[in-house]
């Protein structure tokens, strides 16, 4: 080619040098973008066709090389809709083709980005800060399953969050199988007995009986409370529920107002067990099926005795009598609160079948008088085996038509479970609840909007909702250098690239942005390299120059 070829060639080589300097120029300038990736530069050999012993080393051509598939450095935000890609994919955007009326209207195709700082316009849309919307998966709020297969742009509204009448009340909780009962009276504040006097027909007793007004309150053996929840009606209006429990006897032959203390009883089926006899405070064990002690009589007596009085019970005194033994686990108040004559213990009451039936209530009406309904029984017996755990009912329980002072809220289920509620021992006497909550709520005002580590775009309301909206579905390549390049950080699909493949590997970071994958001393270095390449170019083209003046001078 001689000397006009090698000047070519190193006309080539500038071209070349030049064609790198720009892509360092533009790394350079990006080197604070968000998402950027830069673009290096390859260099090709071009040899004219000639045999392999005139073949020259050729001219150059220089090409654009991706790094899509580089990743860039995540950097934390404080932002709550700023996500980054760690890893394979791209988001999913598109481009308005036109704001007819202010509004954007999407007909474009699909492109792609891994520029994650999207923030909602003054329309609800999810906007990066080139301009590209997001698209995604919207999620069903009530079941937080997907909708549909194909990415749409998500439109957030700033209408109010319904408000949800509570249905379903989880509930969770240990009865100890010996409850601790306050000495006081039903109608001393602080008291945990349920009066029977508030009911008009609860609680009942293994399945039969009422109570009314005027009944002896030995029918709710031991009452304890149960915990309380804030339930929603059908308007969003908060109500309170509380819950509490009564342990029942075994059978409910009892003294209803005669002072016969049914003496026959013969005490020889509690062989050496004891009981704890507690008046004010002070507690005196006795032992049963002795011989000082040996039917009912007997032990009426040495009540009596410990309790400082001497036939009967005056309209003051309690005392309460606790069994020891767990087969019989048994604990009776009485007292004489209504009538004022002598009440005492039917033999009935000492049996040795144990006693595992529970009852639970809910407040019905906490103002309600006389005979009205206070506490209603939710109709249900809890019984437990031996070994304190439930053995019914299911592991839910329906509540029809409940009302709580005078404000409707139809139908409500108490589930638990079949282990939620057991009777196991506790000092402290106590229910303890592990689990308390419903599924209602009042209407509520969008708060705030964030994405989650699984890559769900979460909508906070004023009343304390937060409802997964959309998913975001990231989307991958075959050959990611191979994608268009666009303005502000996006991609398009080629043929070179192949089609996007929806559900790319990488994890979407909340609050957090990627960087550029543009080294600055990397560049600084390729600079120099550019440089001198781009010098040394300009020597070829100098010496070929004076070689053909010289060839000039030869005709001289």
């Amino acid at each position: 080619m001689g000397l006009f070829g090698a000047m070519t060639t190193a006309v080539a080589g500038l071209r070349a040098q030049a064609f790198a300097l720009e892509n360092v120029s533009g790394n350079i300038a990006n080197s604070q973008t968000t998402g950027f990736k830069r673009v290096d530069t390859s260099f090709a050999d071009l040899v004219p066709d000639s045999v392999p012993q005139l073949q020259l080393a050729g001219g150059v051509i220089a090409r654009s090389r991706g790094t899509n598939n580089v990743q860039g450095d995540i950097q934390n935000s404080s932002v709550n809709t700023f996500m980054a890609i760690n890893g394979d994919g791209y988001f999913i955007v598109q481009k308005p083709s036109g704001f007819p009326d202010g509004t954007p209207v999407f007909e474009g195709v699909d492109l792609f980005s891994r520029r994650g700082d999207f923030q909602l316009d003054k329309d609800g849309y999810l906007v990066n800060g080139s301009g590209y919307y997001l698209k995604v998966l919207q999620v069903d709020g009530a079941t937080g399953n997907v909708i549909g297969s194909v990415p749409e742009v998500l439109q957030f509204s700033n209408d109010f969050l319904p408000a949800q009448p509570t249905t379903l009340v989880e509930y969770r909780a240990n009865l100890a199988s010996y409850p601790r009962t306050g000495r006081a009276d039903a109608d001393t504040p602080g008291s945990e007995r349920l009066d029977p006097t508030s009911f008009s027909f609860n609680p009942t007793i293994a399945g039969t009986g009422t109570v009314v007004a005027n009944d002896v309150p030995i029918f709710v053996e031991q009452s304890i409370a149960g915990g309380a929840i804030t339930v929603y009606d059908s308007v969003g209006s908060p109500i309170n529920i509380q819950l509490r429990w009564a342990k029942l006897p075994n059978d409910a032959a009892v003294a209803t107002g005669s002072a016969d203390l049914n003496p026959a009883v013969n005490l020889s089926a509690f062989d050496t067990e004891t009981v704890t006899i507690t008046v004010d405070g002070v507690n005196t064990v006795l032992t049963l099926n002795t011989t000082t002690l040996s039917d009912s009589t007997e032990l009426i007596a040495a009540i009596d005795a410990i309790a400082g009085i001497s036939a009967s019970l005056n309209g003051s005194d309690q005392i309460e009598i606790t069994g020891d033994n767990p087969n019989t686990n048994f604990t009776i108040t009485y007292s004489d609160p209504a009538i004022g004559t002598a009440i005492g213990l039917s033999g009935a009451t000492f049996q040795s079948t144990d006693t595992r039936t529970w009852e639970m209530f809910y407040l019905e009406d906490a103002n309600a008088v006389g005979t009205n309904v206070a506490w209603r029984n939710a109709g249900v017996n809890y019984t437990f085996d031996a070994s304190g755990q439930m053995t019914s009912p299911t592991q839910t329980v329906d509540l029809t038509g409940v009302t709580i002072n005078g404000i409707p809220l139809g139908n409500i289920t108490i589930s638990h479970g079949a282990t939620g509620i057991t009777q196991f021992a506790d000092v402290n006497g106590t229910v303890q609840v592990n689990l308390l909550r419903q599924n209602g709520y009042p209407a509520g005002e969008l708060q705030t909007i964030s994405v989650n580590e699984k890559g769900r775009i979460i909508a906070t309301y004023s009343n304390g909702r937060t409802l997964e909206m959309a998913e975001i579905v990231l989307a991958s390549f075959n050959a990611d250098n191979s994608l268009k390049r666009l303005d502000g950080g996006a991609f398009e699909a080629t043929s070179e690239s192949g089609p996007a493949q929806y559900g790319a590997s990488g994890k979407i970071l909340g609050k957090a942005l990627e960087g550029s994958n543009t080294d600055i001393a990397d560049e600084f270095t390729k600079l120099i390299v550019t440089q001198q390449a781009y010098a040394a170019n300009t020597r070829i083209v100098t010496t070929s120059d004076r070689m053909l003046q010289e060839t000039l001078n030869l005709v001289r």
